[in-house]
């Protein structure tokens, strides 16, 4: 998708540009604005996966590679009381 707002941004600067809607080339200010759009969602994609991970890495969580002993703690219906 960011490819796509890419492609899109650099059509319709030309585009701009070939109807004399912007003389010079500020009608790639369109593409400028794409561009800083697509650098501030993919720095906030990255950086909440970068603070996931560090949250899981801290809190211990394995995800799916637990040994299975909660599972049989569970199943026993022992309880800790």
């Amino acid at each position: 998708m960011s490819f796509d707002a890419w492609v899109v941004g650099y059509g319709i600067s030309t585009l701009l540009r070939q109807l004399h809607v912007i003389e010079s080339g500020a009608a790639f200010s369109v593409l400028a604005a794409v561009a800083l759009i697509d650098v501030w969602l993919l720095y906030r994609f990255f950086r909440h996966q970068r603070l996931e991970a560090g949250a899981a890495v801290r809190s211990g969580d394995r995800g799916c590679a637990s040994s299975g002993n909660d599972r049989a703690f569970a199943r026993s219906g022992s309880s800790a009381s």
